[in-house]
């Protein structure tokens, strides 16, 4: 999501259904169950502000990952969660509605514990689908800047230390407290101040260069740059439309 934002000011251009990954701090989830304003009740936080009330409901962990079981990777204790799921209602003529206008889900962004600091973003990888492909793409990028990490060791992920079951995540040294608007569409959204910090993280230096996993897309396909002929062209066609009903060949 961040990266369309940044290189396109919109959705990826050629994704066949728009897609906003989203992170949530795992420390603010915390801090706001604890809030005297806020509503907790059967892990659910409920916050009113001013465009409408927002319900957090806390997802438990999941262990479908390869190299991501939910545990702590340097204490050894499992995470309470996993992320959470959010929705949105809001009010009509001032007044409040049970109507759910928005849903959806973002899964946690945990602090990281070794040396200083900043956050992690685990990888989920599947195995019988895209962690083969995803892992290409992750040795790739570190040797283009990025800073996929072993969690357990602190060690920067190479194919000799690279072992299925072990944790693995990207670490960006941001206290992401400070934010900035950027064009999305017709519209402004909030980014992190230090967006191309966290996208070296995760793409590498290289991250304004569009990529593509081919014709159809998909995650078991590792992604590959385009040449600088078909680069320029995608970045001079924007993002992708709002009303389009079907594009081929997603990029990233």
């Amino acid at each position: 999501f961040l990266l369309g934002i940044i290189r396109h000011g919109g959705f990826l251009p050629n994704e066949k259904v728009p897609d906003a990954d989203l992170g949530i701090i795992s420390t603010d989830v915390d801090r706001l169950a604890m809030t005297p304003e806020t509503w907790v009740k059967n892990g659910m936080i409920r916050v009113k502000v001013a465009e409408g009330t927002f319900h957090l409901a806390r997802k438990g962990l999941e262990e479908n990952w390869v190299n991501w079981k939910g545990m702590n990777p340097v204490t050894g204790e499992e995470y309470p969660y996993f992320g959470v799921r959010l929705s949105r209602r809001m009010k009509v003529d001032g007044i409040s509605s049970s109507r759910i206008t928005w849903a959806g889900r973002s899964n946690a962004v945990y602090p990281y514990e070794h040396g200083a600091g900043g956050f992690f973003f685990p990888r989920l990888n599947i195995g019988s689908y895209n962690h083969k492909s995803h892992t290409e793409e992750m040795l790739r990028y570190n040797t283009e800047g990025a800073n996929y990490r072993r969690l357990d060791t602190d060690e920067l992920l190479t194919e000799e230390n690279n072992e299925k079951g072990k944790p693995i995540g990207t670490v960006f040294n941001s206290a992401l407290d400070c934010m900035v608007l950027k064009q999305f569409y017709f519209t402004m959204i909030y980014v992190p101040c230090d967006y191309n910090e966290i996208l070296t993280a995760f793409y590498g230096r290289n991250w304004s260069h569009v990529e593509s996993r081919g014709e159809e897309g998909k995650g078991n396909n590792a992604a590959m740059k385009l040449s600088a002929e078909e680069d320029l062209r995608s970045l001079r066609n924007g993002p992708k439309p709002l009303c389009a009903s079907s594009i081929e060949g997603p990029l990233r």
